[in-house]
């Protein structure tokens, strides 16, 4: 969700299984650094 307004970001499509494990970061390029 972005902050300001509470609009979701992007949502899971086709997800059949449970949801194990979420992340959040302040800075969304700090994911893609956690996962490469």
């Amino acid at each position: 969700w972005r902050l300001p307004d509470g609009m979701p970001i992007s949502v899971l499509r086709g997800h059949t299984g449970a949801v194990t494990a979420i992340a959040f970061s302040p800075r969304p390029s700090a994911v893609y650094q956690l996962l490469s």
